[in-house]
């Protein structure tokens, strides 16, 4: 079938995008001729109606070829042109696309101003499509945090918008989101039901490759419940849609992966894992974190019933490495969202304060008060999690820790348990030679002795997180031998190759207790970090009152400093430069908490490297 011709008037634009809507298995012809037109407009920065809806046209085609990265490139002039005047109609289905590609990006804080702004300008417009659009970020900006169940309830929404627009773009693929939303929220039977829903609408579109894709989950759900002949129909009826797709359709992996599944349901180990390995490789880079370790923990599995222990070891690190990696992008974006969640209160109270009809204002937050409920209540979340930052992230971290060396002692003792059962197998067929015995003892007493280091790990961790102080802060009490109190600590923490340089008030009045704490945990640091290994040197601890309740008490010592990249993070959990070496990175953390929680201070940090390290307390005190 010949191409259309190239769109040069509106009319001409909408005739194209109505044969791409009744063939989208033609968008990867469309793709080059389109792109060829638009590209220089924009290098010509030549806004126009055209331009607006020709760039729209292109992002379609885009995501319909899931191409993403090229279809978010022009997003932010496509904005700016319509700022500039170009198509204001199109204003809310631009923010919302805008918002979306934000979060794809992971740009979590910037992406959630912009759903706002979409989402309000859609609901002043009525324009359900970019509405839609709106709700699909906002399902994806909450299954980027980690929140299944409100994004399966922003996706819903979204489909149930989308649907109702009568729009034939893109946006059928938002039924594979909002099943990996569900896997852990989910029965199979509901998560079947979506499915099948999902294909309906698909295969009505023609778009033969995402129902594929939708297929190959039907077959993962079967083979969890071990119905292999269910499992083979539906691999049948994916090679069969496959087939219908153009050639270019990214429909190779979904197949990949689900025969790898259905060969290891089979008892073909070896081929399986070798295939599952193949199209981890080949679509890693698309995968979020969650779906990442969720393959690489099955992986770690099926090479353990397999006897491929030190691989399942190295898919389970892996899995952990990129855990720990999203834990602390995640914190992070916590962090920046919520500040960007308080920024956005201020600005709509501001122009709340500034609405100059009433009216039109209770209209529209009738007409937004679903949304805007949602985003309210990510914004107390965020707060809550930052007034409970020291005991969510401890909680996390703990979590992480314990469960790395349980999980690689569970792996290998697995691998274990299989080896023990096949040996005496061997033994009894008399045809295990010595050399061979040896190896497999070998490996016995490895296997055996990294469960035992692994096992000893998490008894160390454990009891290194007990009795860990209480942050409620209590009255000031009786007045405190101040230079006896820094010499308690300094002889429960310090060796005696450190000297203690002493330079404070005779009496305070302070949570002694509180304070003997901090003491503690800081000096414990200079041993370890500025004199390590015995090293001599010396401690200096000064006090004395600013004014008459108000105590700064400094600790400095003379070591090597703390290194530059490290300083910002230190008064986070887990924040060491000795991480592995029985160090958890807790004790400014505790520090920190007890001194702002207990003692209503404040607590800061200097160092340079070579200058040593100096540690300043302000505390509410009396002489």
């Amino acid at each position: 079938m010949p191409h259309p011709p190239p769109p040069s008037t509106l009319a001409e634009l909408a005739a194209l995008r109505a044969h791409y809507s009744e063939q989208p298995d033609r968008a990867h012809t469309l793709l080059a001729p389109v792109q060829a037109q638009l590209q220089p407009l924009l290098e010509a920065d030549r806004e126009s109606e055209f331009g607006v809806e020709l760039g729209l046209l292109f992002i379609e085609l885009c995501l319909e070829t899931r191409r993403y990265s090229q279809g978010w490139a022009p997003l932010a002039q496509l904005v700016n042109w319509n700022l500039r005047g170009a198509a204001p109609q199109r204003q809310a289905l631009l923010q919302a696309l805008h918002a979306r590609a934000l979060v794809a990006q992971g740009r979590l804080d910037e992406a959630l101003p912009e759903i706002e702004r979409a989402l309000q300008l859609a609901q002043l417009g009525e324009e359900v499509l970019a509405w839609g659009y709106a709700h699909m970020a906002l399902g994806h900006f909450a299954a980027r945090q980690g929140d299944g169940m409100r994004a399966a309830e922003h996706l819903r929404e979204a489909l149930t918008l989308l649907q109702r627009s009568g729009d034939g773009g893109p946006w059928a693929h938002v039924y594979a989101a909002l099943i990996v939303a569900l896997r852990n929220l989910a029965s199979p039977a509901e998560r079947l039901a979506v499915i099948h829903e999902g294909k309906q609408v698909l295969l009505a579109q023609c778009r033969w490759a995402e129902a594929c894709n939708l297929t190959c989950e039907q077959i993962e759900i079967a083979l969890g419940a071990q119905r292999l002949d269910e499992a083979r129909a539906y691999l049948r009826e994916a090679e069969h849609l496959a087939r219908q797709a153009p050639p270019q359709a990214p429909v190779r992996a979904g197949l990949q992966l689900a025969n790898s599944s259905l060969l290891f349901a089979e008892g073909a180990h070896e081929a399986a894992i070798a295939l599952a390995k193949d199209w981890l490789a080949s679509v890693r880079e698309q995968l979020q974190p969650v779906d990442q370790i969720f393959f690489l923990e099955r992986l770690a599995r099926w090479q353990a019933q397999a006897g491929q222990a030190q691989e399942a070891l190295d898919s389970l690190a892996e899995s952990h490495r990129v855990a720990l990696a999203a834990q602390r992008a995640h914190g992070e974006g916590d962090l920046r969202a919520a500040r960007q969640a308080l920024e956005l209160a201020h600005e709509r109270q501001r122009r709340a304060q500034s609405e100059a009809h009433a009216t039109e204002l209770a209209r529209t937050n009738r007409r937004l008060q679903r949304a805007l409920d949602d985003l309210s209540a990510t914004q107390r979340q965020l707060l809550d999690a930052a007034k409970h930052a020291a005991l969510g992230r401890m909680l996390a971290g703990m979590a992480h820790e314990i469960n790395t060396p349980v999980g690689n002692a569970l792996t290998t003792a697995s691998a274990l348990e299989q080896l023990a059962a096949e040996l005496p197998r061997a033994l009894q067929g008399g045809q295990l030679r010595r050399s061979e015995l040896e190896r497999q003892l070998q490996t016995l007493h490895e296997g055996s002795r990294l469960v035992v280091t692994s096992l000893t790990r998490a008894s160390e961790l454990l009891g290194g997180f007990r009795d860990l102080p209480t942050l409620t802060r209590q009255q000031a009490g009786e007045p405190v031998d101040l230079p006896a109190l820094v010499r308690a600590a300094a002889q429960r923490s310090l060796p005696d190759t450190i000297r203690l340089q002493l330079t404070v008030p005779e009496r305070a009045r302070l949570d002694g207790e509180a304070l003997l704490e901090v003491l503690q945990q800081l000096l414990q640091n200079t041993a370890r970090h500025a004199y390590p290994q015995g090293q001599p040197g010396a401690v200096t601890v000064d006090a004395q009152f600013e004014r008459p309740d108000w105590l700064l008490l400094s600790v400095q010592d003379q070591g090597p400093g703390v290194p530059a990249e490290l300083l910002p993070q230190l008064f986070e959990p887990y924040a060491t430069s000795r991480f592995g070496q029985g160090r958890s990175g807790l004790g400014l953390f505790v520090s920190r908490a007890i001194v702002e929680q207990r003692l209503g201070g404040r607590i800061e940090l200097h160092s340079q490297p070579g200058r040593g390290c100096r540690v300043e307390l302000a505390l509410p005190a009396h002489a």
